[in-house]
């Protein structure tokens, strides 16, 4: 019984660590589809007012901005569900590591009238972009409550079985304390 408690606990973690794995592997897959388009459009030329800018390259910017605000939007809402299932110990880590990349991405001149290539911001996107990747590859999910508290039972369980296959009796340590002192 002790064994299959185990067996059932061993199931729950891994179970957790796939579906944990898989979210870390779609927040990857989001910073970097994030960075491509970040890249895309530190490295186009915004030309000025004077040079009158084709339309087609007016919208072209104006909808690679929106993305990649929608891109903020959605690493946020990542690192909310990640911070929420990992270790305590890489959250402040998690956290500095998705400020650098949306200050990489948003920063500077995003958004100005005017603005020539950054290849410099570009090299800065996808640098931060790796530096994030692998710390959140780095981390692992935390027990949930229910694990924690099937596996102390499981353990309390066992151990009750291996001292008394040892012969020793274990139910003093079940008995209910004496109350008072006993009557002359």
């Amino acid at each position: 019984m002790v064994a299959l408690g185990f067996a059932l606990l061993q199931q729950l973690w891994k179970n957790r660590r796939d579906a944990y794995n898989a979210r870390v592997d779609e927040f990857c897959k989001l910073i970097f589809e994030a960075a491509d388009q970040a890249a895309e459009y530190w490295i186009t030329k915004k030309p000025s007012k004077v040079a009158k800018p084709a339309p087609e390259l007016k919208a072209k910017l104006a909808l690679a901005e929106s993305k990649l605000e929608g891109y903020q939007l959605k690493v946020n809402f990542f690192q909310v569900l990640i911070r929420e299932r990992s270790w305590t110990s890489k959250h402040d880590q998690i956290v500095a590591n998705v400020a650098d990349f949306l200050d990489a991405m948003t920063g500077g001149e995003f958004g100005a009238e005017v603005r020539q290539p950054d290849p410099t911001r570009v090299r800065l996107v996808y640098t931060t972009a790796a530096e994030l990747v692998a710390t959140l590859r780095s981390t692992m999910p935390r027990f949930s409550k229910f694990e924690m508290l099937t596996g102390a039972l499981l353990a309390l369980a066992f151990a009750y079985l291996v001292l008394h296959s040892l012969g020793l009796d274990v139910s003093r340590f079940f008995a209910p304390a004496p109350r008072g002192l006993p009557s002359s």
